[in-house]
């Protein structure tokens, strides 16, 4: 009897311990739904990457040195697990799956030296969406256009099918993006040259865009350009952020619109203005109000751009007007690369098209895409081959692949942040998450580092922002107009 009295009471208090001690939450089949997303975090100091993360977020952005890349690409074999850390969602906030908004540049010294406050993730710059890599070859991110070019140009445009085929459009090995006209095939008289224009599916109507590209195309008939346009030209506007045509050594910033806007040279800006009147003419005069970037030494354009190894593109469009600024390679600001833009940091823009009397910009700049292209002589650098110093005609050139084996693409990233004071992109929700930042739990304090970067001063974000509606319209239905230089 002893024994078994022994061996009931060693049952009872075995299951008593057991059901007192906390089930693990992996365990824990009825935990809540409604988590954040970030309450899976997990960050040492020392590591990188959570795997719980990753499995619940696999969009989520991490910044390494300026350098967007998502979690779903990264080899987390290579990351140790991190701390739970906590954040805290801003009421209305309510999709996981939105763009990301950057940690604070230093987060860990942020967290020790600060007194608990709220803080906007991000700063007065909402980071809204990010393109690198493979959403470059994403259609539901960007459309290739394959109708013919509406400058005239000597190409024939591809689609994303057809460009990834001919290795015209891929991803390289260290994750940036070539577009390229292409280079290997002899062509006949009167052939056009296969080449690539993309344009973004979501449309923006304001935003602080950065564009890092580590080569751009130049050479005898080529003409590329970076630039943004409404569907319905001129009256939408255009913004040529990085355009020029053949060597060129420096380059031309310009904005076309319909009538009742013009520009008036100013201290505000460094660029040189050659033009005054930015409404296109009657469909004749496409010029719009150009300024050319003045830079000494000048790495704006072309092979100069190439050999220091690119440069970042950057404008803000807000209801103060629209201002670019060119940052090469050698001198990106700080700011940039720890992913939380301070404009206080950049000096004078080069380019600047104020809202004021003279130019509504908030009339005549609505619902532009992003562009990206390259074409070959047409409407601009046909009438000026010549004299730009190029050999034969520019029909000749085009003929040759050996004159295009610089004109390609190479795209690191484009970043598009809230516009910052003034209103955000029409599509796109300024909701936010709010960080807790100080020395209490809540406080946000993970830095991560990867092994292939000499710096381990990397951002990890966070998704934030509501989703944003898809344009209905398809790079088929856009309306060109008469006369439309793109």
């Amino acid at each position: 009897m002893f024994p078994i009295f022994q061996l009931t009471l060693s049952v009872i208090l075995f299951t008593t311990l057991s059901l007192s001690l906390p089930v693990h939450p992996a365990q824990n089949r009825a935990a809540p739904k409604s988590r954040n997303s970030l309450d899976h975090l997990e960050a040492r100091l020392s590591s990188s990457i959570s795997g719980s993360v990753h499995k619940r977020d696999p969009g989520a952005t991490i910044i390494i040195n300026g350098s967007p890349t998502t979690l779903s690409d990264v080899d987390r074999s290579k990351y140790t697990p991190l701390k739970r850390q906590q954040v805290v969602a801003t009421p209305g906030t309510t999709d996981p799956g939105a763009p990301t908004a950057a940690a604070p540049a230093n987060p860990v010294a942020t967290a020790g030296a600060m007194n608990t406050t709220d803080q906007i993730a991000g700063g007065t710059y909402q980071l809204l969406d990010m393109y690198k890599g493979k959403d470059f070859l994403n259609s539901e991110k960007w459309q290739y256009w394959s109708d013919s070019d509406p400058t005239h140009g000597s190409v024939n445009y591809q689609t994303m099918e057809a460009a990834v085929e001919k290795k015209l459009a891929f991803v390289g090995d260290d994750g940036t993006v070539t577009l390229a006209v292409d280079d290997t095939t002899a062509l006949g008289d009167g052939e056009n040259r296969d080449s690539v224009r993309i344009s973004s599916v979501k449309k923006y109507d304001s935003g602080l865009f950065i564009a890092s590209f580590s080569a751009m195309p130049y050479g005898c008939s080529v003409w590329p350009a970076w630039w943004t346009v409404g569907d319905n030209w001129p009256n939408q506007g255009e913004i040529d952020v990085l355009e020029n045509v053949h060597n060129a050594n420096a380059n031309q910033y310009t904005f076309h619109t319909g009538d009742g806007c013009t520009i008036q040279a100013s201290d505000d800006m460094t660029a040189k203005l050659n033009n005054e009147q930015c409404a296109v003419s009657g469909g004749s005069d496409n010029a719009g109000c150009g300024m050319v970037d003045t830079a000494n030494p000048n790495y704006s354009y072309g092979k100069q751009f190439n050999e220091i190894g690119g440069g970042i593109f950057a404008h803000l469009w807000n209801d103060k007007g629209i201002q670019i600024w060119h940052f090469p390679k050698t001198s990106i600001p700080d700011d940039i690369t720890a992913g939380r833009p301070n404009l206080a940091n950049w000096g004078k823009p080069a380019a600047f098209l104020p809202n004021s009397a003279s130019c509504d910009t908030g009339t005549h700049f609505k619902g532009h895409n992003l562009v990206i292209d390259t074409t070959l002589c047409g409407d601009w650098a046909n009438p000026t081959y010549s004299g730009a110093g190029c050999p034969g005609t520019c029909s000749d050139a085009v003929k040759d692949p050996k004159n295009y084996k610089t004109a390609k693409w190479n795209i690191n990233y484009i970043a598009v942040y809230s516009a910052g004071g003034g209103s955000t992109g029409g599509n796109s929700s300024t909701a936010g998450t709010k960080v807790k930042t100080g020395t209490n739990p809540g406080a946000l304090a993970a830095v991560v580092s990867s092994p292939v970067v000499s710096e381990p001063s990397a951002l990890l974000t966070q998704r934030f922002v509501a989703s944003v509606a898809e344009p209905t319209a398809t790079m088929s239905s856009v309306t060109v107009a008469t006369g439309d230089p793109r």
